[in-house]
């Protein structure tokens, strides 16, 4: 990692600690993560926060929070939530686990390079579930290629549709083609030389594409995601979830937060 990521980093982790959270780790998802970034791209990160012994007492609702980050975005969790979203197998959460690009808490670094550690078992921990969300996700970038939302207005008013949001429902059909095939995680978020000329051709509007044709190449790409998804699990009708791997997990969680509260309370 060069010196200016790391700035970015420790710059969003003292961000969120000004907040008022007791920060573990930030982590970078995006382009950066696919090597799709260009000059103009943002920083999107998601943390994990640790409850206080107060908020676990009193049954708080745990926190989950987006706050507006420079250019780009903060997405804030408690742990117990973000552990929640690995085991959904939430495409974007995962990937966090495998960046390059993250801090975390010096004093509790250890216990989150256990859970990297244990990211590759977490990846394939549930391959249904998994395939299933890629699937919706490549589904909802498409049905928000003309959505108006805030701070799309004026790009849908120029260009039509949002051509990022095609790139990604691309990108997630190349994953779930690698995935199903037993790449390994890592390298999956990274597209190859081909893959990438067609995802950044898509996303830099090469060619401009009308609105119908857009949509026809998203909708064609969700089908194909689809029957992909079905056939696999025709062929393996024994997909199981594996519960050791996710033991491993809560193990992790259990032993830092008891070392949290523990600080807390000796404070």
């Amino acid at each position: 990692m060069d010196a200016k990521m790391e700035k970015v980093l420790k710059d969003a982790f003292k961000f969120v600690e000004s907040l008022g959270y007791n920060v573990w780790a930030v982590n970078l998802y995006g382009s950066q993560n696919y090597k799709m970034d260009t000059p103009q791209s943002d920083y999107d990160f998601k943390a994990l926060v640790f409850p206080s012994f107060e908020d676990v007492v009193s049954v708080a609702k745990p926190v989950s929070k987006v706050y507006t980050y420079g250019d780009g975005q903060v997405d804030v969790k408690d742990v117990r939530l973000m552990f929640g979203e690995y085991k959904k197998q939430n495409c974007q959460f995962l990937e966090t686990l495998f960046t390059d690009f993250y801090w975390a808490a010096p004093e509790y670094r250890e216990e989150w390079e256990q859970v990297r550690a244990l990211a590759p078992l977490v990846a394939r921990a549930d391959v249904g579930r998994h395939l299933n969300a890629m699937c919706g996700m490549a589904m909802e970038k498409v049905h928000a290629l003309c959505h108006p939302y805030e701070g799309k207005v004026d790009l849908l008013k120029e260009r039509g549709y949002d051509s990022k949001q095609l790139s990604h429902a691309y990108r997630l059909g190349y994953m779930m083609d690698k995935y199903m095939a037993g790449a390994d995680y890592k390298s999956l978020l990274v597209p190859n030389e081909d893959e990438l000329k067609v995802l950044m051709d898509l996303k830099l509007y090469r060619p401009q594409l009308s609105v119908e044709e857009a949509k026809a190449m998203g909708d064609a790409k969700v089908k194909e995601m689809h029957d992909k998804k079905v056939a696999y699990f025709a062929a393996h009708p024994d997909l199981a979830v594996n519960e050791e791997t996710y033991a491993k997990l809560d193990a992790v969680k259990l032993e830092v937060l008891k070392r949290v509260f523990k600080a807390e309370l000796l404070s």
